[in-house]
């Protein structure tokens, strides 16, 4: 089974048996419950899955960004014990522009908050959905409300708006 795959996999068999969770309850249910990896390992994996975009966080909780219902899983399922060790080697899929620009202003949001990305990319999400905007406006609009310095970056987003591939 393709790594990426069986992560899918091992994400949809979360889901089956407790719906949505945290960090900590996913790694739980992966190293405690299931017993298929170490703690440390288990986080791995799902901050890889976040990394990949196969999970997004939503408030405290992570989920799956793909229909889990999709996938047929047999009624016992055990990843490859490698599984964290061979996912850790796939590179997400490559940036685009506007996965750059988005990236440039987390990072001034970042310099000014001291939080994390995931936590900021949480912001940036609630802005975006509170508002309906695309996300590089609702990431605008969250630095602009910390006071972090993106006026260069203006134009940027103004240009990404105004280009045919933007939907």
């Amino acid at each position: 089974m393709d790594p990426r795959d069986e992560l899918k996999a091992v994400i949809a068999k979360y889901a089956h048996v407790e719906g949505e969770g945290s960090l900590d309850n996913m790694a739980f249910f992966f190293s405690l419950t299931q017993r298929w990896f170490t703690m440390a390992e288990s986080k791995r994996l799902i901050n890889k899955a976040l990394e990949l975009g196969l999970l997004e966080e939503h408030g405290e909780n992570l989920r799956a960004t793909f229909d889990v219902n999709n996938l047929d899983l047999p009624a016992v399922f055990n990843p490859s014990k490698n599984l964290p060790k061979v996912i850790a080697d796939i590179a997400p899929a490559a940036k685009s522009d506007e996965d750059d620009l988005l990236m440039k202003i987390v990072s001034r949001i970042r310099d000014v908050t001291g939080r994390d990305v995931k936590s900021t990319m949480g912001d940036i999400n609630r802005e975006q959905k509170k508002t309906g905007f695309v996300i590089e406006v609702a990431a605008l609009m969250v630095a602009k409300y910390h006071k972090a310095e993106v006026n260069d970056l203006i134009s940027e987003v103004e240009a990404l708006l105004s280009s045919p591939t933007q939907d």
